[in-house]
């Protein structure tokens, strides 16, 4: 129980540290940060949110292992138990293009052990930087969405099928294969904002049925936790689920389907075969 708090209580930290840094900032953030040790566009705001949860773990002496993109890995104490997994600002683009319209987030997860699998995410979170409005999941207890009016917990839509009342988010960023999500297109309706994290809150809380794309391992774990908790499915084109893979955090692109059942993310699964 205290290893379930704590853990979820530096979801909450990182993710509120995140918000803090990013609104102190404000415009002077989307400056490119070339000193990022990134796979995408980096900027004053990315590098500068992952100082500042480095600084706040060492504050309160987490016990984890730290790692993001900008930064690489931070071991916080000298022998870490837990490991803590974050994508700074998940939709950069949106944020320096979108003129505030277009959804851009914070992602966290946490694990009971610093080489896990993703069964062994303990707790995740996303918060939208736009709004501070909020997803997270703790494991074995659901998966919850918080805004100015409060927090409830979330569900899948419960959607079986593949039809054109299937709403499917899809990622085409940088995939060569994009053409087998034809298949799909064909029978169900595709959407792509811009934000793999906010594409997944919205497959954990019913707005959209499924997501269908390659994840990068920092956005996949907290996907997995926030999907799977609201009684989601989350696993590979092949339609083998990811709860059993080990988690590293230098994989390169993971090829996922997170559906809002099991049903679903098989006959997903079938298409792109």
């Amino acid at each position: 129980g205290d290893r379930v708090f704590m853990e979820t209580t530096v979801v909450d930290g990182l993710l509120k540290v995140a918000q803090d840094t990013f609104n102190k900032l404000g415009a002077a953030g989307a400056e490119v940060a070339a000193e990022a040790k990134t796979h995408d566009i980096s900027t004053r705001a990315d590098l500068s949110i992952s100082q500042a949860q480095i600084a706040w773990l060492k504050q309160k002496q987490v016990p984890c292992r730290y790692v993001d993109e900008e930064t690489g890995t931070v071991d916080i104490v000298t022998r870490p138990t837990i490991l803590a997994v974050v994508d700074d600002i998940d939709g950069t683009y949106n944020w320096r293009r979108g003129r505030g319209r277009l959804p851009f987030v914070t992602m966290a997860a946490v694990f009971d052990r610093t080489e896990p699998c993703f069964r062994d995410v303990v707790a995740a979170g996303v918060r939208d930087l736009r709004t501070g409005e909020g997803w997270s999941a703790e494991r074995w207890k659901g998966t919850r969405y918080t805004n100015a009016d409060g927090t409830v917990v979330v569900k899948t839509s419960g959607i079986t099928g593949v039809d054109k009342k299937t709403h499917v988010y899809f990622d085409h960023y940088g995939t060569p294969e994009a053409g087998i999500y034809n298949k799909i297109h064909r029978l169900a309706w595709g959407k792509d904002l811009g934000s793999n994290g906010f594409g997944l809150c919205c497959v954990a809380d019913g707005v959209f049925d499924a997501f269908v794309g390659p994840l990068n391992p920092w956005e996949a774990c907290t996907g997995y936790l926030l999907v799977t908790e609201a009684g989601g499915w989350f696993g590979n084109f092949e339609g083998a689920p990811y709860k059993d893979v080990r988690f590293t955090y230098e994989k390169g692109r993971l090829p996922t389907i997170a559906a809002a059942t099991p049903e679903l993310g098989q006959k997903l699964a079938e298409l792109l075969k």
